[in-house]
């Protein structure tokens, strides 16, 4: 038996920090625990001045570029705590050279690399480097980084429920709203895993790309142990494209009918009928948010949305008419955004009239289209040491230039800020529905 200490990072991209379990690590312990691994669970969301215990391994979660600093911190107290232990790195945030360092200072013994449930019980089974070459997705230094086959994306449903009991039961049980009505208890729920899209703004070159899902089954016993346990009947699906297969939806949907809950999911436009709404309406679906991400055809083309505007007026009419809530998420400053696509985006919203709307800004993220190609949006380069030490949040001053990270050429940085402040104040003053 091994002693593994999992260690979720502040997350200061959160508003709430709390209201989301760290779904992905709380699957590495459930598997550990499966196999007979003793397993501490140490959340600086919850505690920052948590203290670490002993242990033979620490798994610290990189989830974004703009953790590295706290993750580099974490490690570095592990290593001058506990100079024996394994320190392992996993998450979406490993899936870039960017965060090497961590590797070449020594202060991670490697990095998993894609889904970790059975990469981490290999690892806790040995602590012999020459056999890590065997292990797949895992990436380590000897002399330079040395990166192991990947690994196969696996069904959630060949894996056990995540530990949620090792997550404070009061704040599992959600009420702040974050996920649906305040006051109501409400957590977060995984029924499939990866995405079908290529849009040029996301990480879609790492090893979670794909998409695997759960039969409908497994997810009701899933919910029956939720309800059983914590008295949850209000839940978030975090999938990235919940309706992605039609028949499944359905199917699903047709049980959680049979439950008495309700609950929130997010999907892609173009993979919503009238069909699917009416079975997410029985089924007691509150709310659908959709990526629109632009009122712009031209834009959307930019970032390789594949999705249709004409159809997507249809959608949130539909889901009007079900008196189901939508929420579209809108991103600004993608390159090649000017007051030209700013209007149309308005246009958009106030011809559509959704319930909700939601701002964030462009980032170029590492893997994806921008970050690869800069030159094919025109811009001369991009800087690293932004994506981990600034971030833009929804509540900042609308007039800071902090977070614009990409500015292709004949376009200043004042400028872009100017268009983001301008739709910033827009929505959040919901005017679109002053033009209903």
């Amino acid at each position: 038996m091994t002693d593994i200490c999992l260690i979720h990072p502040f997350a200061h991209a959160l508003a709430n920090r709390t209201a989301y379990p760290p779904l992905g690590l709380l699957y590495v312990a459930a598997a550990l625990e499966a196999n007979g691994h003793e397993v501490s669970y140490v959340d600086y969301n919850i505690d920052q001045h948590a203290q670490l215990p002993d242990a033979d391994i620490y798994g610290v979660q990189l989830h974004t570029v703009s953790t590295y600093h706290e993750v580099r911190r974490i490690l570095t107290q592990i290593r001058a705590d506990h100079t024996d232990a394994l320190t392992v790195v996993g998450g979406p945030g490993t899936n870039t050279e960017l965060v090497d360092p961590l590797l070449k200072d020594g202060l991670a013994n490697l990095f998993v690399i894609g889904p970790g449930e059975e990469t981490m019980c290999e690892l806790a089974a040995t602590f012999d480097q020459s056999a890590w070459r065997t292990i797949p997705g895992i990436k380590y230094y000897s002399s330079r980084p040395i990166t192991t086959p990947p690994r196969q994306l696996r069904t959630p449903y060949e894996l056990p429920f995540p530990a949620r009991h090792l997550y404070p039961r009061e704040l599992l049980r959600d009420t702040s709203g974050v996920h649906g009505p305040v006051g109501v208890p409400a957590t977060t729920l995984i029924s499939t895993r990866g995405c079908v899209f290529n849009c040029a703004f996301c990480e879609t070159h790492g090893a979670m790309h794909g998409y695997v899902a759960r039969s409908p089954v497994n997810v009701i016993r899933e919910l029956e142990h939720l309800q059983a346990k914590y008295e949850i009947y209000h839940y978030r699906f975090v999938d990235d494209i919940f309706t992605y297969n039609a028949p499944r939806t359905i199917a699903l949907c047709d049980l959680l009918s049979e439950q008495d809950i309700t609950f929130i999911c997010i999907t892609h436009s173009g993979l919503l009928s009238t069909r699917v709404i009416d079975s997410l309406k029985r089924a007691g679906c509150l709310e659908v948010m959709l990526g629109i991400e632009s009122g712009s055809p031209r834009m959307l083309k930019r970032m390789n949305k594949r999705q249709s505007l004409s159809y997507a007026a249809k959608v949130i009419r539909w889901l009007r008419d079900a008196d189901i809530a939508s929420k579209l998420f809108i991103m600004v400053c993608f390159p090649g955004e000017n007051a030209e696509t700013i209007a149309e985006t308005k246009a958009f919203l106030e011809r559509t009239q959704p319930d909700k709307v939601h701002l964030s800004c462009f980032i170029p993220l590492p893997g994806s289209d921008v970050w690869l190609h800069p030159e094919k949006y025109k811009i001369d380069g991009l800087d690293s040491n932004q994506l981990f030490d600034e971030s833009w949040f929804y509540w900042d001053d609308p007039d800071s230039t902090k977070g614009i990270m990409a500015v292709p050429r004949g376009t200043t940085v004042e400028e872009l800020a100017a268009l983001r402040a301008d739709l910033m104040r827009y929505v959040k003053e919901e005017a679109w529905k002053k033009h209903g």
